[in-house]
């Protein structure tokens, strides 16, 4: 193996190897007087490994994927959480992996989180199930995840060579007061982000923006570093979400891609109400259905004069909120207060997270973004006698969940745009493929439950699926729909919801689909500084016909504000 270039590790570190570099800058508010400032400077390093573009979009072979778990420091006890590795240890881990396997490309980046026992020494990414038990100490522990796609023949590569770095956005407290605490909003953070990307520029390319949640206690410190976060019962009261930025690092420091700087924008699709039964129940659009309507967005996005986009991440992200009304998904900062309470809903969204290039100089031709569908994967449940009695199911692990997504792409080869591993919860006779679909979990409190792993794929709409393997509930002939160019979108008919309008209406914020509140669009105008804020207020405007049954829920969305931008926050 080739020695790699240049590097940098930690203090105390006699490896060659790199580690992951950590910026760490504070961004003021807007009034103060000063500018923000990196502390740390970036810092480059060669390999020979190639890594692949996350802008890319092309047929993947086969996949494969690698695990990336810290390793337990110091045990805890009943009133201390245990320690592991930080997460840099990890990033520094990848790399040295990724120098010695250079048969593999990096299609994707993303963290994982897991459930273990308290004071679990070794920990076992394999499994797809775990119990959450009500009273027991439990550790969530985050992990990187990086799925790999075998490397193309030399001089065919998408990509140049680099390491995988890292840095996070993370919200600060703007005010604490005896009833109400705040922080920095979402649409802070991406503000904070792009300064970031345009004053500090990074060599490489961009290759996911993750959302992540810091669990804590109130007397604990906010440190997105963190890898291991613990739960008693109903103790865990905090939860904050902060963004993770993974790119890589070009070794060529005078990379003209230097020059091609990039904005971010982050788009939130809140699940609608779709109709009202005569019991007064709602049924909620499903999640499938959510990001195909993300897709026709970012397509009528394009059309309407926004070209040199490319989608960076889908996301599945997940609100632990008191009120299933709670629909502010630009909030960063949630709490459960008094003693004994919790939060009584898991509110799932999709956020679409893209990149636009800001040097017209640089402006590459990039085909028009297809329709986007879901692929969902769920591990198997087997359920005998015993495990009935006992309530604990059987389910199957994380490699049998990649085989069959293995076998489905080597069988119909999809066109895969991206991949993702969520985690969600269910009880004990639930559905676990429903409740995948499904935007709400209503916490029983009471009962232990299970944390389950699924696996996303998501793919271009051109494609049409051959296997009936994993159906999305009831949903796959409708997400089957037609494009949303002229025509009403089959999932959208079926429903009763809105229609997607006709071309040309609408422009960007204005187009139909509404956009969640607050939602932070990237500039325009390269020259801007500011953040637009797109609200579903500025849709356009309907009757309430009986057609048109989630009238009232936009209407809900429509009466939010989205706080004034706020721009303290650390990137780090």
């Amino acid at each position: 193996m080739d020695e790699p270039g240049p590097s940098h590790s930690p203090s105390g570190s006699s490896s060659g190897l790199p580690t992951a570099i950590r910026h760490t800058l504070t961004v003021q508010r807007p009034n103060t007087a000063g500018s923000g400032s990196g502390s740390g400077s970036r810092k480059s390093s060669v390999s020979d490994c190639d890594s692949p573009s996350a802008g890319s979009d092309f047929h993947v072979s086969s996949l494969t994927y690698r695990d990336f778990f810290p390793k337990l420091l110091e045990e805890g006890s009943s009133f201390k959480s245990p320690i592991y590795e930080e997460f840099g240890f990890l990033i520094a881990r990848a790399n040295e992996w990724l120098s010695s396997h250079r048969e593999f490309d990096v299609l994707n980046v993303e963290c994982v989180e897991i459930l273990t026992p308290h004071n679990t020494k070794v920990v076992d990414p394999s499994k797809a199930a775990y119990i959450e038990r009500n009273k027991d100490w439990t550790e969530f522990v985050r992990g990187l995840r990086m799925w790999l796609i075998p490397a193309l023949p030399k001089g065919r590569t998408h990509t140049k060579p680099g390491w995988l770095r890292y840095f996070d956005v993370v919200p600060e407290c703007t005010h604490a007061g005896i009833v109400s605490i705040e922080y920095t909003r979402l649409s802070g953070l991406v503000e904070a982000l792009n300064d970031k990307l345009r004053h500090q520029p990074i060599n490489g390319d961009i290759m996911a923006v993750q959302t992540l949640t810091l669990r804590f206690h109130s007397n604990e410190g906010v440190d997105s570093n963190r890898t291991c976060f613990s739960l008693h019962g109903q103790k865990q009261r905090i939860r904050l979400y902060f963004l993770r930025v993974f790119y890589m690092e070009f070794g060529d420091a005078s990379s003209a891609k230097l020059e091609c700087l990039e904005d971010i924008g982050i788009v939130d699709f809140v699940p609608q109400i779709m109709r009202h039964t005569t019991t007064g129940r709602q049924h909620i659009e499903p999640l499938s259905s959510v990001i195909t309507r993300s897709g026709d967005w970012f397509i009528r996005y394009q059309e309407d004069g926004h070209p040199g986009l490319r989608v960076v991440n889908i996301q599945t992200v997940v609100l632990h909120v008191k009120d299933s009304k709670n629909t502010d998904t630009q909030q960063t900062f949630y709490m459960a207060t008094g003693d004994g309470e919790r939060f009584f809903y898991e509110l799932r969204f999709i956020r679409l997270i893209y990149a636009r290039q800001t040097k017209s100089e640089c402006l590459e031709p990039l085909p028009v973004f297809p329709r986007v569908f879901m692929k969902l994967f769920c591990p198997t449940q087997t359920l005998t006698a015993e495990a009935h009695s006992k309530r604990h199911p059987k389910f199957g692990n994380v490699p049998d969940i990649v085989g069959r997504v293995q076998e489905w792409i080597s069988e119909d080869h999809p066109p895969i745009i991206g991949i993702e591993t969520h985690g969600y919860s269910s009880y004990f006779g639930d559905e676990i493929i429903i409740t995948a679909e499904s935007p709400y979990l209503y916490d029983q409190g009471h009962e232990d439950k299970f944390w389950i792993q699924s696996i996303r794929v998501y793919y271009e709409g051109d494609y049409v699926e051959s296997s009936q393997e994993l159906p999305s509930p009831g949903l796959r002939k409708e997400r089957r729909g037609s494009s949303v160019h002229g025509k009403r979108p089959v999932e959208h008919r079926l429903s009763g919801s809105a229609a997607a309008g006709s071309p040309g209406s609408g422009s960007g914020q204005g187009s139909w689909p509404p956009l969640a509140a607050g939602s932070t669009l990237a500039p325009v105008d390269s020259t801007e500084t500011k953040q637009e804020s797109a609200s579903p207020r500025l849709s356009p405007r309907r009757r309430s016909t009986k057609e048109d049954l989630g009238h009232e829920f936009r209407e809900f969305n429509r009466a939010q504000e989205a706080s004034k931008n706020d721009k303290e926050c650390r990137i780090s």
